[in-house]
């Protein structure tokens, strides 16, 4: 690993330090997602903190589990329209040719329908600072 690694986005370190609390409070929801009982969590605070990654930190874990997949997007960066296209290529594979967010939305459902008993966890960081995220969500 090179030394600047550790400083891109996608850096996730094997060990947190003093953050086992939160990370058994979201493998608890992540549980209850699995058997149907949560659908959101909000997870706020100070910038700097440790949020994301300890949030992505869990869902790497929760990515290997058989049926399971998560979604992170760093909602800072993206419109609602890009967001759904991001989720869109996660499911349904990349766009041929390019859909109407209606249309996307019913090719995610049909996929999802297609893969019975799957979970998928999207989280959309920094999803406060998205414009137009009222209408994403």
């Amino acid at each position: 690993m090179a030394t600047l690694d550790v400083f891109a986005d996608s850096y996730i370190p094997e060990v947190i330090i003093d953050r086992e609390k939160e990370q058994e409070t979201i493998k608890y929801f992540l549980q209850d997602v699995l058997k149907g009982v949560n659908t959101v969590l909000c997870i706020y605070g100070k910038p700097g903190v440790g949020k994301t990654v300890v949030t992505k930190h869990v869902l790497n874990q929760f990515d290997e589990l058989e049926n399971a997949c998560s979604i992170y997007l760093c909602a800072s960066h993206l419109t609602p329209n890009l967001a759904l296209k991001e989720i869109y290529e996660v499911i349904c594979g990349e766009e041929k040719r390019r859909l109407p967010s209606p249309l996307m939305v019913r090719e995610i459902g049909r996929k999802l329908l297609k893969k019975r008993n799957c979970t998928i966890a999207i989280t959309l960081d920094n999803f406060d600072k998205m414009n137009g995220v009222e209408n994403f969500l």
